[in-house]
């Protein structure tokens, strides 16, 4: 248990850090699937996942718009504005959502979802940082509590045990 504890701390600390191996990593792995798996009009976990994040996030792909290089961009990289704007919006809504989209990169997001998500992090890294140290230490309480019932249970005259 004290393992897994350091190794939490460790992934955090490398979460928090930029541009680590394990961003790269991560971008180019998820960047790759986006690049040759992602379909706009998908039905699967993944395709309803990546929408979702450039809808919520108003990005596109993840390292940004060029993962649709050989692909039209998705309707779901449109600019929240346009997609949520009220009647005065449909021309553009409609040239973002025609397949080709005929709508000009300037009703894009152009930003990539990790980044975005990236900031969003650094933005509560105090709120997430409280959160990850009383995990942490309810952990910790966990392990001083099963040494010391191990150590009751091999003492003589413990009420602990099978009997």
């Amino acid at each position: 248990m004290s393992t897994l504890i350091i190794a939490q701390g460790v992934v955090g600390g490398l979460f928090i850090a930029e541009d680590t191996v394990l961003h790269e990593e991560i971008k180019k792995t998820v960047g790759d699937k986006v690049k040759n798996d992602f379909q706009a009009n998908g039905t699967d976990v993944f395709d309803f996942s990546i929408n979702m994040l450039h809808y919520l996030l108003d990005c596109c792909g993840i390292r940004g718009w060029d993962d649709f290089n050989n692909t039209p961009k998705p309707p779901s990289c449109c600019n929240r504005t346009i997609i949520d704007g009220d009647s005065s919006w449909d021309d553009e809504r409609q040239e973002c959502a025609s397949d080709p989209p005929t709508a000009p990169d300037s009703y894009y997001n152009q930003e990539g979802c990790y980044v975005v998500l990236q900031d969003k992090i650094l933005e509560h890294l105090t709120l997430i940082a409280v959160a990850f140290a009383v995990i942490l230490f309810i952990q910790l309480l966990e392990v001083i509590f099963a040494c010391l019932i191990v150590k009751d249970v091999n003492n003589a005259d413990s009420k602990v045990g099978p009997y």
